[in-house]
């Protein structure tokens, strides 16, 4: 694109356009539209369940967060540069501390 040709008006302020409203203003809806699109069709069904069961909001974020493999477990805390002496499962101590481990094939989970 050629931008030399471009007419420019002085009088105006520069500002930021979300190209996502016609207004050209950010919304959390317009944001979470997005998200929606790039997290896809399979987990939305997912998601609907878990919005619409009967529980706790700090348990459906807590599954909302697992089903992103998004929840702090020391190994994902590691690859992001915080500095963890250990990465073992502090309740079983036998696998490294994931989410897979934690709610999956960790031993004393599976107890609970």
């Amino acid at each position: 694109m050629d931008i030399s040709n471009i007419q420019w008006n002085r009088g105006l302020q520069d500002k930021w356009h979300w190209l996502e409203e016609d207004l050209g203003e950010y919304t959390v809806k317009s944001g979470y539209k997005i998200l929606n699109k790039e997290i896809g069709t399979q987990n939305n069904e997912v998601f609907e369940l878990i919005w619409s069961l009967m529980m706790p909001p700090s348990v459906a974020v807590c599954l909302w967060r697992l089903v992103l493999d998004t929840l702090p477990t020391k190994s994902k805390l590691s690859r992001r540069g915080v500095v963890v002496s250990n990465l073992a499962c502090p309740m079983c101590l036998e696998g490294e501390q994931t989410s897979q481990h934690l709610f999956f094939t960790c031993r004393l989970a599976q107890g609970v």
